[in-house]
Parts: structure tokens; sequence; C-alpha cells
């Protein structure tokens, strides 16, 4: 009984280091990007779903251009589920500040996590939250790439 503890010990702790690497890795790249270039980006209607199986939450895309390429980005907005329906119509096509690495365009994020636009919420882009996306119950895959 004692290996199958150990094994189970030893899986937890595995887990627990791979969640914290994804925040890790997040609010590093939050502390570094606060030098990068900006560009405005076009917000795209996601769809309203659930974060933690019961949280509501709005989920967006953003779509801009650096030297003629066309970048996505992706972004959510936790709050109560009418009123992340109701940003889903608003937000569509209005434009976002974001910034973007250097190096590589595909990195990106909020220029401003507190804007306006999102009239009062905090939006995050921590990769944590996308774990276990629901829309309406469904588990769903997220393709990003559609235009």
């Amino acid at each position: 009984m004692a290996d199958v503890d150990s094994i189970f010990h030893n899986l937890v702790l595995a887990a627990m280091l791979v969640l914290a690497a994804f925040q890790v890795r997040y609010y590093a790249r939050r502390i570094v990007s606060w030098d990068w270039p900006k560009a405005t980006a076009t917000v795209k209607q996601g769809f309203a779903g659930t974060i933690l199986k019961t949280v509501g939450a709005g989920f967006f895309q953003y779509v801009f251009t650096v030297e003629g390429v066309e970048y996505w980005g992706r972004f959510i907005l936790p709050d109560n589920r009418n009123h992340v329906e109701k940003l889903q119509l608003k937000l569509d096509g209005r434009p976002l500040l974001v910034k973007f690495r250097p190096s590589n365009p595909r990195v990106s994020l909020l220029a401003d996590f507190n804007d306006p636009l999102f009239e009062g919420l905090v939006a995050t882009q921590n990769p944590y939250w996308y774990l276990d996306v629901r829309d309406r119950g469904s588990i769903l895959s997220l393709d990003l790439n559609k235009k």
C-alpha cells in the first residue's frame, strides 16, 4: 500500500508543478512585456461559457496585424452569463490595444487588463483558465485560427 500512496503523492505533486509552471510563465510574461510594442487589435465575438464548471465567463478573441501579417490572441472576462453575452455583441469589432513580443508577435497580451471597454471587469489571459472551458455544458475545443 505504501507504493500506491507514494505514486499517488508523486502524481499530485507533478500536477501541482505543471499548474504552477502555467502561472509562473504567465505572470513572468506580463512583467517582461512592459516595453513591448503596441498594436490596435479588433475584438472578435467568442462565446459565453463557464470556467471551473460554474463561474460564468465571456471568451473573446482579437486580431491584429504586424508588418502585414495577421496574429490573434484571446482573453476571458469572468462575470455572470447574462452580462458576458451582452458584451459579446457590444465588443465585437471594437478596437483594443494589445502589446506583442517583437521577436515573435504570436505572443501578445492585452495592453490594459482593466480597459474601460470591459465595463469594470478585469480580463485575464491566464492559460490556467482555459484548461476546463465549457460552453453551455459541453467541452469546447477552441479553434482561434478561424477568421
